[in-house]
């Protein structure tokens, strides 16, 4: 198995090769930009070979074994090879320029936002009453999400797929899906940031509704109602050839993390707005911790790219609960 990458020298960036399919972990990607940085140093920029190979074990084994040491002498070792082209300087001016004037752009924006927001008046207000266990009329509070979940099991609902801290399930004949996180963060502040943004249905998840249960206690989780995604990239990359998805998840999570301008024209290319989507989505959440990997992008039945739950940690500022209403209101604020 070959892998085609680019290694960019004046930016120490690394990115993959127009038309390769296959993505490296987070792991691999680290050792071929050390060998790249050994094999500079080693020979100079200028007298550097072009091209570099780097092998890589396939076995998990041979993953915590030095890179550099030699393989045993056993047929049954396989390696996975890289194939870095390193490229010394930046060749497309025309990009460069275009990248240029964009972020221009985002940041006369972001400064406008600033200063409408210290002229606008600050509300405080106080926490409310926590309501008990028990509401009127006796009826039982639910005690956390793996509760409401065991109660939508029972239900007829099926469980689609499950994370760390949330489960997806679906009833069947339905179009829709129901998120249950058992663990509260800033996903809900990720969601109705697309919605407002107009990315809601395009690179964000489209939600119809949500409620946050047991808000301040213990025990505490929400549940949101949200369109269904056909797979993630992480298996879509196992079965298809074509690698659209795949490719474009690749450059959006390289842009998004190392600001490296190519990849996101590269995505842009791809799917038209990604670069306009990653640009605002890391002005908006500078400071939070990215969770990129390929688990949490998705592809819907038409084969457009959703980003899922980029971030991760953290409490959210939602409000306690929206109706479609409310997010129809606010997508067409």
């Amino acid at each position: 198995m070959s892998v085609r990458m680019v290694y960019n020298v004046a930016n120490r960036a690394l990115r993959y090769d127009a038309g390769q399919s296959v993505v490296l972990s987070r792991a691999e990607e680290q050792d071929v930009k050390r060998e790249c940085e050994r094999h500079l140093q080693g020979r100079g920029s200028r007298r550097a070979d072009r091209v570099l190979h780097v092998r890589l074990p396939l076995r998990p084994a041979m993953a915590a074994m030095p890179h550099w040491l030699d393989a045993p002498k056993s047929p049954n070792v396989r390696f996975k090879l890289a194939e870095v082209r390193l490229e010394l300087a930046d060749q497309r001016p025309a990009e460069r320029r275009m990248v240029a004037a964009f972020n221009n752009f985002m940041r006369d924006k972001v400064r406008l936002e600033q200063m409408d927001m210290m002229r606008a008046p600050t509300w405080f207000a106080e926490r409310g009453h926590v309501t008990p266990n028990r509401i009127a009329g006796g009826r039982r509070r639910w005690k956390d999400g793996h509760h409401f979940a065991d109660a939508l099991k029972r239900r007829g609902y099926v469980v689609l797929g499950a994370g760390y801290f949330s489960t997806v399930f679906k009833k069947p004949g339905s179009d829709r899906v129901v998120k249950v996180c058992h663990r509260p963060d800033n996903w809900l502040d990720y969601v109705l940031w697309a919605t407002k943004a107009g990315y809601a249905g395009t690179f964000a998840p489209r939600i119809f509704s949500y409620r946050r249960y047991n808000q301040g206690r213990d025990g505490e989780f929400y549940v949101a109602v949200m369109e269904e995604l056909a797979e993630t990239v992480d298996r879509l990359s196992c079965r298809v050839s074509d690698g659209r998805a795949v490719r474009a998840a690749a450059h959006l999570r390289s842009y998004i993390n190392i600001n490296h301008d190519q990849d996101g024209v590269a995505a842009d290319r791809l799917f038209a707005g990604a670069l306009r989507f990653a640009m605002e989505f890391r002005i908006e959440f500078r400071g939070a911790n990215f969770d990129l990997h390929m688990g949490n992008w998705m592809v819907r039945f038409d084969g457009s790219l959703v980003c899922t739950d980029p971030v991760s940690h953290g409490r959210s500022t939602a409000p306690a609960r929206m109706r479609t209403s409310d997010l129809l209101a606010l997508q067409a604020a």
